[in-house]
Protein backbone atom coordinates (compact mmCIF):
# COMPACT_ATOMS: atom_id res chain seq x y z
CA UNK A 1 0.00 0.00 0.00
CA UNK A 2 1.62 3.28 -0.85
CA UNK A 3 0.57 6.82 -1.52
CA UNK A 4 1.06 9.52 -3.72
CA UNK A 5 3.22 12.63 -2.73
CA UNK A 6 0.81 15.04 -3.46
CA UNK A 7 -2.61 15.92 -3.56
CA UNK A 8 -3.53 18.69 -5.82
CA UNK A 9 -7.01 18.48 -6.01
CA UNK A 10 -10.37 19.07 -4.55
CA UNK A 11 -11.31 16.16 -2.02
CA UNK A 12 -14.85 16.38 -3.06
CA UNK A 13 -16.28 16.05 -6.69
CA UNK A 14 -19.37 15.25 -7.76
CA UNK A 15 -21.05 14.18 -11.75
CA UNK A 16 -24.20 13.17 -12.33
CA UNK A 17 -25.34 9.92 -14.31
CA UNK A 18 -29.44 9.18 -14.66
CA UNK A 19 -28.69 5.81 -15.85
CA UNK A 20 -26.28 2.74 -16.04
CA UNK A 21 -25.42 3.57 -19.37
CA UNK A 22 -21.77 2.50 -20.56
CA UNK A 23 -21.25 5.81 -22.58
CA UNK A 24 -22.59 7.68 -19.79
CA UNK A 25 -20.84 5.99 -16.97
CA UNK A 26 -17.73 6.62 -19.29
CA UNK A 27 -18.03 10.35 -19.52
CA UNK A 28 -19.23 10.69 -15.95
CA UNK A 29 -15.61 8.53 -14.78
CA UNK A 30 -13.83 10.73 -17.59
CA UNK A 31 -15.09 13.96 -15.98
CA UNK A 32 -14.77 13.23 -12.17
CA UNK A 33 -11.56 12.53 -12.40
CA UNK A 34 -10.76 15.69 -14.56
CA UNK A 35 -12.72 17.35 -11.74
CA UNK A 36 -10.18 15.86 -9.14
CA UNK A 37 -7.36 16.59 -11.07
CA UNK A 38 -6.33 13.08 -11.16
CA UNK A 39 -2.80 12.50 -13.21
CA UNK A 40 -2.60 9.78 -15.10
CA UNK A 41 1.17 9.55 -13.89
CA UNK A 42 0.20 8.50 -10.72
CA UNK A 43 -0.60 4.68 -11.78
CA UNK A 44 1.62 4.71 -14.78
CA UNK A 45 3.73 1.07 -14.17
CA UNK A 46 1.78 0.53 -10.77
CA UNK A 47 -0.86 -2.98 -9.60
CA UNK A 48 -3.49 -0.94 -9.14
CA UNK A 49 -6.67 -2.21 -6.63
CA UNK A 50 -10.00 -1.88 -7.34
CA UNK A 51 -12.11 -2.55 -4.39
CA UNK A 52 -15.63 -2.27 -5.57
CA UNK A 53 -18.51 -3.62 -2.27
CA UNK A 54 -19.90 -7.07 -3.53
CA UNK A 55 -21.69 -7.90 0.08
CA UNK A 56 -23.21 -10.60 -1.45
CA UNK A 57 -24.55 -12.60 -4.72
CA UNK A 58 -26.96 -9.86 -6.15
CA UNK A 59 -27.74 -8.61 -9.35
CA UNK A 60 -26.75 -5.01 -10.19
CA UNK A 61 -29.90 -4.08 -10.69
CA UNK A 62 -30.42 -4.82 -7.24
CA UNK A 63 -28.53 -2.14 -6.14
CA UNK A 64 -26.67 -4.26 -3.42
CA UNK A 65 -23.69 -4.03 -4.83
CA UNK A 66 -21.14 -1.55 -6.87
CA UNK A 67 -22.11 -1.80 -10.45
CA UNK A 68 -19.98 -3.34 -12.81
CA UNK A 69 -20.10 -0.91 -15.59
CA UNK A 70 -18.39 1.75 -13.17
CA UNK A 71 -16.25 -0.90 -12.21
CA UNK A 72 -14.74 -1.39 -16.07
CA UNK A 73 -15.06 2.20 -16.28
CA UNK A 74 -12.73 2.85 -14.21
CA UNK A 75 -10.07 -0.33 -15.21
CA UNK A 76 -10.22 1.17 -18.95
CA UNK A 77 -9.14 4.53 -17.83
CA UNK A 78 -6.04 3.16 -15.37
CA UNK A 79 -5.11 0.41 -18.62
CA UNK A 80 -5.42 3.60 -20.78
CA UNK A 81 -3.06 5.78 -17.90
CA UNK A 82 -0.42 2.68 -18.46
CA UNK A 83 -0.94 0.98 -14.91
CA UNK A 84 1.05 -2.52 -14.90
CA UNK A 85 -2.08 -4.71 -13.47
CA UNK A 86 -5.74 -3.74 -12.20
CA UNK A 87 -7.13 -6.24 -9.94
CA UNK A 88 -10.74 -6.37 -8.24
CA UNK A 89 -10.84 -7.30 -5.31
CA UNK A 90 -13.11 -7.50 -1.86
CA UNK A 91 -13.83 -9.83 0.72
CA UNK A 92 -17.65 -10.55 0.94
CA UNK A 93 -19.70 -11.41 3.97
CA UNK A 94 -19.67 -14.80 4.59
CA UNK A 95 -16.94 -17.72 3.56
CA UNK A 96 -13.87 -16.21 2.01
CA UNK A 97 -13.20 -19.17 -0.58
CA UNK A 98 -12.24 -19.12 -4.09
CA UNK A 99 -15.64 -20.96 -5.46
CA UNK A 100 -17.49 -18.52 -3.26
CA UNK A 101 -15.79 -15.68 -4.80
CA UNK A 102 -16.68 -16.92 -7.85
CA UNK A 103 -20.25 -16.59 -7.43
CA UNK A 104 -20.17 -13.70 -6.06
CA UNK A 105 -17.84 -12.45 -9.80
CA UNK A 106 -20.03 -13.63 -11.70
CA UNK A 107 -23.52 -12.91 -9.89
CA UNK A 108 -22.77 -9.13 -9.14
CA UNK A 109 -21.08 -8.55 -12.76
CA UNK A 110 -17.49 -8.28 -12.11
CA UNK A 111 -16.40 -11.38 -14.15
CA UNK A 112 -18.00 -9.29 -17.56
CA UNK A 113 -16.11 -6.52 -15.98
CA UNK A 114 -12.70 -7.77 -16.02
CA UNK A 115 -12.99 -9.65 -19.23
CA UNK A 116 -13.97 -6.73 -20.75
CA UNK A 117 -11.25 -4.76 -19.80
CA UNK A 118 -8.60 -6.59 -18.76
CA UNK A 119 -8.33 -6.29 -15.06
CA UNK A 120 -8.09 -9.74 -13.29
CA UNK A 121 -10.21 -10.94 -10.52
CA UNK A 122 -8.23 -12.04 -6.97
CA UNK A 123 -8.94 -15.58 -5.62
CA UNK A 124 -5.76 -15.26 -3.68
CA UNK A 125 -7.77 -15.58 -0.17
CA UNK A 126 -5.14 -15.18 2.08
CA UNK A 127 -4.33 -12.42 4.33
CA UNK A 128 -1.26 -10.71 6.28
CA UNK A 129 -1.22 -8.65 10.01
CA UNK A 130 -0.58 -5.50 9.23
CA UNK A 131 0.52 -2.24 12.31
CA UNK A 132 -2.53 0.34 12.05
CA UNK A 133 -1.66 3.90 11.21
CA UNK A 134 -2.32 6.46 14.08
CA UNK A 135 -4.49 4.13 15.43
CA UNK A 136 -7.12 5.17 18.16
CA UNK A 137 -8.79 2.24 18.91
CA UNK A 138 -7.22 -1.07 16.80
CA UNK A 139 -3.72 -1.38 16.97
CA UNK A 140 -3.14 -3.91 13.61
CA UNK A 141 -5.79 -5.40 11.20
CA UNK A 142 -6.04 -8.41 9.27
CA UNK A 143 -5.65 -7.44 5.30
CA UNK A 144 -6.77 -9.77 2.07
CA UNK A 145 -3.60 -9.89 0.47
CA UNK A 146 -4.50 -8.20 -2.65
CA UNK A 147 -4.83 -4.74 -0.21
CA UNK A 148 -1.22 -5.56 0.99
CA UNK A 149 0.41 -6.19 -2.35
CA UNK A 150 -1.52 -3.05 -4.51
CA UNK A 151 1.05 0.13 -4.68
CA UNK A 152 -2.04 1.92 -5.00
CA UNK A 153 -5.95 1.30 -3.97
CA UNK A 154 -9.22 2.88 -5.08
CA UNK A 155 -12.12 2.10 -3.15
CA UNK A 156 -15.21 1.67 -5.08
CA UNK A 157 -18.35 2.02 -2.59
CA UNK A 158 -22.30 1.21 -2.90
CA UNK A 159 -23.95 4.52 -1.42
CA UNK A 160 -26.65 3.21 1.31
CA UNK A 161 -27.90 3.41 4.78
CA UNK A 162 -26.76 1.35 7.57
CA UNK A 163 -28.23 0.47 10.64
CA UNK A 164 -25.14 0.74 12.37
CA UNK A 165 -22.87 3.72 11.02
CA UNK A 166 -25.98 5.52 9.76
CA UNK A 167 -24.27 4.96 5.88
CA UNK A 168 -22.08 2.55 3.87
CA UNK A 169 -20.12 4.69 1.78
CA UNK A 170 -16.07 5.28 1.56
CA UNK A 171 -15.06 4.34 5.02
CA UNK A 172 -17.45 1.81 5.27
CA UNK A 173 -16.36 -0.18 2.46
CA UNK A 174 -12.76 -0.64 3.66
CA UNK A 175 -14.58 -3.45 6.01
CA UNK A 176 -14.18 -5.79 2.88
CA UNK A 177 -10.28 -5.49 3.16
CA UNK A 178 -10.88 -7.99 6.27
CA UNK A 179 -11.04 -11.37 5.14
CA UNK A 180 -14.27 -13.42 5.16
CA UNK A 181 -15.35 -14.42 8.97
CA UNK A 182 -13.01 -12.74 10.81
CA UNK A 183 -15.62 -9.62 10.16
CA UNK A 184 -18.19 -10.96 12.50
CA UNK A 185 -15.01 -11.17 14.63
CA UNK A 186 -14.50 -7.55 14.90
CA UNK A 187 -17.99 -6.73 15.26
CA UNK A 188 -18.01 -8.67 18.78
CA UNK A 189 -14.50 -7.25 19.62
CA UNK A 190 -16.07 -3.79 18.96
CA UNK A 191 -19.88 -3.97 20.12
CA UNK A 192 -20.30 -0.50 21.49
CA UNK A 193 -21.56 1.51 18.06
CA UNK A 194 -18.56 4.32 18.79
CA UNK A 195 -16.03 1.82 19.13
CA UNK A 196 -17.06 0.46 15.94
CA UNK A 197 -16.82 3.37 13.88
CA UNK A 198 -13.80 4.37 15.77
CA UNK A 199 -11.95 0.91 14.25
CA UNK A 200 -13.31 2.03 10.63
CA UNK A 201 -11.61 5.15 10.56
CA UNK A 202 -8.60 3.68 12.12
CA UNK A 203 -8.89 1.10 9.11
CA UNK A 204 -9.46 3.51 6.86
CA UNK A 205 -6.51 5.43 7.57
CA UNK A 206 -4.47 2.19 7.50
CA UNK A 207 -5.33 1.26 4.31
CA UNK A 208 -4.99 4.58 2.53
CA UNK A 209 -6.70 4.25 -0.71
CA UNK A 210 -5.60 7.17 -3.08
CA UNK A 211 -9.26 7.54 -4.74
CA UNK A 212 -12.46 6.98 -3.21
CA UNK A 213 -15.23 6.76 -5.13
CA UNK A 214 -19.15 6.12 -4.37
CA UNK A 215 -21.84 4.72 -7.09
CA UNK A 216 -24.89 6.53 -6.01
CA UNK A 217 -26.96 6.33 -9.54
CA UNK A 218 -29.01 3.95 -7.68
CA UNK A 219 -28.97 4.62 -3.76
CA UNK A 220 -30.12 2.02 -1.51
CA UNK A 221 -32.61 3.22 1.56
CA UNK A 222 -33.19 0.48 4.18
CA UNK A 223 -31.77 -1.14 6.98
CA UNK A 224 -28.03 -2.62 6.41
CA UNK A 225 -27.17 -6.11 8.36
CA UNK A 226 -25.31 -4.73 11.05
CA UNK A 227 -23.46 -8.26 11.69
CA UNK A 228 -21.59 -7.61 8.19
CA UNK A 229 -22.32 -4.01 6.86
CA UNK A 230 -24.57 -4.20 3.45
CA UNK A 231 -28.31 -3.99 2.46
CA UNK A 232 -30.04 -7.07 2.64
CA UNK A 233 -33.41 -5.71 1.67
CA UNK A 234 -32.41 -2.80 -0.85
CA UNK A 235 -34.80 -0.36 -1.83
CA UNK A 236 -33.33 1.43 -4.98
CA UNK A 237 -33.68 5.03 -5.99
CA UNK A 238 -32.81 6.89 -8.85
CA UNK A 239 -34.16 10.37 -8.71
CA UNK A 240 -30.99 12.37 -7.64
CA UNK A 241 -28.45 10.33 -9.48
CA UNK A 242 -24.82 10.35 -9.05
CA UNK A 243 -21.47 9.62 -8.89
CA UNK A 244 -19.09 11.12 -6.82
CA UNK A 245 -15.12 10.45 -5.82
CA UNK A 246 -13.01 12.68 -2.78
CA UNK A 247 -9.23 11.50 -2.22
CA UNK A 248 -7.79 9.22 0.29
CA UNK A 249 -7.41 11.93 2.81
CA UNK A 250 -10.57 12.86 2.53
CA UNK A 251 -12.37 9.80 2.95
CA UNK A 252 -14.62 10.90 5.66
CA UNK A 253 -15.49 14.36 4.32
CA UNK A 254 -16.51 11.84 1.18
CA UNK A 255 -18.97 10.37 3.79
CA UNK A 256 -20.04 13.56 4.93
CA UNK A 257 -20.86 14.64 1.36
CA UNK A 258 -22.61 11.87 0.37
CA UNK A 259 -24.65 11.52 3.55
CA UNK A 260 -25.84 15.09 2.16
CA UNK A 261 -27.25 13.60 -1.31
CA UNK A 262 -29.20 10.94 1.00
CA UNK A 263 -30.95 13.74 2.87
CA UNK A 264 -29.31 12.41 6.07
CA UNK A 265 -27.43 14.54 8.34
CA UNK A 266 -23.39 13.99 9.18
CA UNK A 267 -24.37 14.33 12.55
CA UNK A 268 -26.23 11.36 12.45
CA UNK A 269 -23.22 9.47 10.09
CA UNK A 270 -21.62 7.55 13.18
CA UNK A 271 -17.71 7.16 11.23
CA UNK A 272 -17.79 10.41 10.36
CA UNK A 273 -18.62 11.31 14.31
CA UNK A 274 -15.62 8.76 15.22
CA UNK A 275 -13.75 10.35 12.62
CA UNK A 276 -13.71 13.86 13.94
CA UNK A 277 -13.27 12.62 17.15
CA UNK A 278 -10.28 11.17 16.42
CA UNK A 279 -8.93 14.36 14.47
CA UNK A 280 -9.39 16.56 17.25
CA UNK A 281 -7.31 14.26 19.33
CA UNK A 282 -5.12 14.27 16.52
CA UNK A 283 -5.20 18.42 16.07
CA UNK A 284 -6.54 17.34 12.47
CA UNK A 285 -9.85 18.59 10.57
CA UNK A 286 -10.21 15.71 8.13
CA UNK A 287 -13.35 14.97 8.86
CA UNK A 288 -15.28 18.64 8.48
CA UNK A 289 -13.39 18.90 5.04
CA UNK A 290 -16.94 18.39 3.41
CA UNK A 291 -19.00 20.70 4.99
CA UNK A 292 -17.93 23.71 3.09
CA UNK A 293 -20.53 25.24 0.26
CA UNK A 294 -20.06 23.50 -3.34
CA UNK A 295 -20.44 25.03 -6.52
CA UNK A 296 -21.35 24.37 -9.91
CA UNK A 297 -17.97 22.97 -11.88
CA UNK A 298 -19.98 22.64 -15.19
CA UNK A 299 -23.15 21.66 -15.80
CA UNK A 300 -24.76 19.28 -13.08
CA UNK A 301 -20.75 18.40 -11.81
CA UNK A 302 -19.74 19.61 -8.46
CA UNK A 303 -16.82 20.28 -6.26
CA UNK A 304 -16.02 21.10 -2.82
CA UNK A 305 -12.95 22.45 -1.36
CA UNK A 306 -14.17 22.07 2.11
CA UNK A 307 -12.37 25.20 2.68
Amino acid sequence: MQTTNSKPFAPVALVQAQQYDPALIDRAVERLLELLNIPGEWFCGKRVLIKPNLLMRRQPQEATTTHPLLIKSLADWLYRAKAAQVIIADSPGGLYTPAALRGIYQTCGMQQAAEQSGAVLNFDVGYQTVSAKDACICREFNLIHPVVQADLILSVGKLKTHCMTGLSGGVKNLFGCIPGLQKPQMHYRFQNTGDFCSMLVDLAQTVAPVLTIIDAVDPSYGCEDATDGDTADSNANSDDSSAEGSATDDANAQDSKASTGSSTDPKYIRQCKAAASSDSSQDSAKADAANGDSGDASGNDQTDSGK
